[in-house]
């Protein structure tokens, strides 16, 4: 998962400097490359999103199958308001998480 994520190797501490070394070489290759996923932005990992100058990661939401998001937004496009994200995907998360994602 990680490696279709819009990631930044800076905010990946958590792992040894071969592998973040690994990862930075792959993001400039998907740049060489314009690979683009705009349609299937990863919302966990992602460099634009940011919580405390940090990427968030909600295991919750993942584990529901809420990775991208097309799975925040409701049939005409806009994201989904918090009763109905949480009627879809029950109790998958808290409010100030939903409303750090969104």
């Amino acid at each position: 998962m990680l490696l279709r994520c819009n990631y930044d190797a800076k905010y990946i501490k958590s792992i040894p400097l071969f592998y973040r070394n690994v990862l930075v070489y792959f993001n400039e290759s998907k740049t060489l490359y314009s690979f683009d996923q705009a349609q299937d932005i990863i919302l966990f990992n992602n460099k634009e999103i940011l919580v405390d100058i940090k990427t968030i990661f909600y295991q919750g939401m993942v584990q529901k199958g809420i990775l991208s998001i097309q799975d925040l937004l409701d049939n005409t496009g806009q994201p989904m308001s918090y009763q109905e994200f949480m009627n879809k995907y029950s109790r998958t998360t808290n409010f100030l998480q939903y409303c750090q994602v969104i």
